[in-house]
């Protein structure tokens, strides 16, 4: 039982070591459990557009994910080139207003998933 309870508290050091949390509100992933959803971070610039530079195709929305395990084997493609796939199938030429929910699952730092759900909106440049 000791055995256990320092391998408990070792993961749990560890996994402070690793995380540098999400700098949004929200509690931070546990090291040994977490099933959580954040708001995530766009780093777009502020740009405003005029309507008359653009035209609205739809809504367009996508998930990306990446998983990890151990901490040391890791795959998966988190990135907005999925939102930006699913506008292009639109017929779209760009996406604006992208927003993004971010969810952690984490078990014990052996297995994590991040999934992030992308919406935006879809757009043709006028010429």
């Amino acid at each position: 039982m000791k055995t256990l309870m320092m391998l408990v508290c070792a993961m749990s050091l560890v996994g402070c070591a690793m995380y540098g949390g999400p700098g949004v509100s929200g509690a931070y992933p546990g090291s040994i459990i977490t099933n959580a959803t954040y708001p995530g971070a766009a780093a777009w610039s502020d740009v405003n557009y005029d309507m008359r530079d653009y035209e609205i195709v739809g809504e367009v929305n996508a998930d990306a994910e990446s998983t990890s395990i151990l901490g040391i084997l890791a795959s998966g493609d988190s990135g907005y080139i999925k939102l930006f796939q699913a506008a292009k199938a639109q017929g779209a030429h760009d996406v604006i207003g992208v927003k993004i929910d971010v969810h952690y699952y984490n078990i014990l730092n052996l297995y994590s998933k991040v999934t992030n759900k992308l919406h935006g909106w879809a757009i043709k440049w006028k010429k």
